[in-house]
Parts: C-alpha cells; structure tokens; sequence
C-alpha cells in the first residue's frame, strides 16, 4: 500500500463504521495456521524476497490495525482466509472482525471441509447502522 493510500485512509475513516478489506487484519485470536496467515504467505518454504515482502506488509497491517483501533469504525469485513469468523478485537472492543470464508471445494490439494465447510456470506448493514452477518453454507 503506498503511504499515500495509507495517509488518505486516515484522513477518510473519521465518518465511517465499516471497512473493507481483501485480507484480514486481525488474525492473532484464530487456531493455527489462521493465526499466522497474512497476505502473501503460504504453508510451504517460502524464498527470502517474498519472506521480505510479508514482512511489509504486516508493518502495513499493523499500521492499519493500529489506526482502525483508535478510531470509530465497528467492524472489519475481510474476506480470502478460508474460515469464516467473527473476533471482538481484544484492544477496542467496540470493533468486531468479520472474516468470510472460502466457497471452495478445496485448499493447496486438501478438502476445504478439513477447515470448514464451503460458504459464502450475507451481509445486511440497516439504517439504523446496525450490520447482521449470515452464513450459508454450500453443501
């Protein structure tokens, strides 16, 4: 993310509840390996430029992680992490995590059911602000 984007996202959240993202950001309270998945990362050995660019962004993430945290936004929806969720943050608790998960059959070679059985989301966010997540599984 150029610093510029990042710059422009905090000059923009001061009005928003929710934000959207490709990744989750917050993964800290999920089971291994959801825990220690950030954008880029994979299960096998990884070469040393790609494990330079995860270390990137996860500086990214914390900076945005860290922004949203002091800020008035209620959730975080993400998507691309094969398991859906949803986490109160443990440091703003007035901040939810909603993670979707994957409507795949299958993850690098093993049957997604293994983590969860394939899905999508519903997402409903009313006038009155309040948002309301439903999963259908895909069976």
């Amino acid at each position: 993310i150029l610093p510029s984007n990042i710059s422009w996202t905090k000059n923009n959240i001061a009005n928003t509840d929710y934000i959207v993202t490709s990744q989750p950001l917050y993964t800290d309270d999920l089971n291994i390996p959801f825990k220690k998945m950030y954008m880029g990362s994979t299960f096998s050995d990884i070469d040393i430029d790609l494990e330079e660019n995860q270390q990137k962004v996860k500086e990214q993430r914390d900076t945005l992680l860290e922004m949203f945290r002091d800020s008035n936004i209620k959730g975080v929806l993400s998507g691309d992490h094969h398991k859906s969720s949803i986490k109160v943050d443990p440091i703003n608790n007035n901040l939810s995590h909603y993670i979707f998960g994957s409507i795949s059959s299958d993850l690098n070679g093993l049957p997604q059911s293994l983590i969860q059985s394939p899905r999508f989301s519903v997402i409903k966010l009313y006038d009155n602000g309040k948002l309301q997540v439903e999963d259908i599984e895909i069976l």
